[in-house]
């Protein structure tokens, strides 16, 4: 008998779930690349890098997008956040 081997998430996989989830936040938010930035206390080409799937991000500017958005980082790395953030953006809309 033989056992299924587990697949283990690359690398590359969370960059591609971090990058559609920052730009999906950060278009939700109506916020440019520039003011996400200020935000988090970090540069604009770093948000556009992120966005680009072009760099390997830390924990520390992890927790600063995380903080700027008013979400857990967590969220940021959960591949259903931008369906589970859609409808929870448009209940808070309706609210208003």
């Amino acid at each position: 008998m033989t056992q299924k081997k587990e697949i283990t998430p690359t690398a590359a996989f969370y960059r591609r779930i971090l990058a559609v989830n920052v730009r999906f936040t950060r278009k939700k938010q109506e916020l440019t690349q520039e003011q996400l930035a200020e935000q988090c206390g970090i540069s604009p080409n770093q948000v556009s890098n992120i966005e680009r799937k072009r760099v390997n991000v830390g924990l520390d500017i992890l927790a600063a997008l995380a903080d700027g958005f008013g979400i857990t980082a967590s969220e940021l790395l959960d591949p259903k956040w931008p369906k589970e953030a859609a409808l929870r953006f448009s209940a808070e809309e309706k609210k208003k």
